[in-house]
Order: structure tokens, then C-alpha cells, then sequence
């Protein structure tokens, strides 16, 4: 996911990425600034073959992932 300019042209900075993960097959997502795949976060769901997703602010205003039940 990234963010679109005010122009909404242009694609500016990665916000995060979610995925997927094939051994578990349960939702992840992680900062645009990981630096590990062990900082993956669960996004509290699964395993599902889809997922509803909402996009949040987290407590230190970084925007976090989390799955409807």
C-alpha cells in the first residue's frame, strides 16, 4: 500500500505491506520501514481464504492493519 500524492498522480511513499503468508496462511502486514520479515504483524484472522481489512491509526499514529472477524 502507498501513498498517493496530493495530486493523486502520483505514488509517493510505501505505508505497508500485506500479505498473505503460505505456511500458516493467515494475513500479515508489515511497516513500510521493516528491516526483518520476523517483524511481520498478524492482522488477528485466519487462516482464511479472504479477508475484510481495515486500515487504522495506530497509538503512535502509524497506520496498522486489522481483519473483521
Amino acid at each position: 500500500m502507498y501513498r498517493l500524492g496530493e495530486d493523486l498522480d502520483t505514488i509517493e511513499d510505501p505505508l505497508l505491506y500485506v500479505f498473505q503468508y503460505y505456511w500458516d496462511n493467515v494475513g500479515y502486514f508489515l511497516p513500510a520501514t521493516f528491516g526483518s520479515f520476523d517483524e511481520k504483524i498478524s492482522m488477528g484472522e485466519g487462516p482464511s481464504a479472504s479477508l475484510d481489512v481495515d486500515f487504522i491509526l495506530g497509538p503512535t499514529g502509524d497506520l496498522v492493519a486489522r481483519a473483521r472477524a
